[in-house]
C-alpha cells in the first residue's frame, strides 16, 4: 500500500468533478483545501495517469509520497 499526499491548483472557470470523483473513488481523505492523503496500491505510473485524466493540461498536480526505504520524495503530474 502506498501513502500519497496530493496537492493541487485547479485553474478558474475548470472543474474539480473529476477530480472529486477520482478522491471518492480512492476513499481519500480530505486534509486541507486543496490536499488529500490517498492510500492505494496503484502502481505510481497508473496513479499519475489517472490524476492526469481527471485535470485540465494547465491545472497544476503534485503528490509527496513516502518510499520503501523511508524517503519522502515528491512528483509533479502537471
Amino acid at each position: 500500500m502506498y501513502t500519497r499526499y496530493v496537492t493541487y491548483d485547479i485553474k478558474d472557470g475548470n472543474s474539480y468533478d473529476d477530480l472529486y470523483d477520482f478522491f471518492e473513488t480512492k476513499s481519500a481523505t480530505k486534509l486541507t483545501e486543496s490536499t488529500y492523503l490517498v492510500k492505494s496500491n496503484d502502481p505510481s505510473q497508473q496513479f499519475s495517469q489517472e490524476l492526469k485524466n481527471a485535470t485540465s493540461k494547465v491545472d497544476t498536480i503534485y503528490y509527496i509520497y513516502i518510499t520503501t526505504k523511508n524517503n519522502m520524495l515528491h512528483r509533479k503530474v502537471r
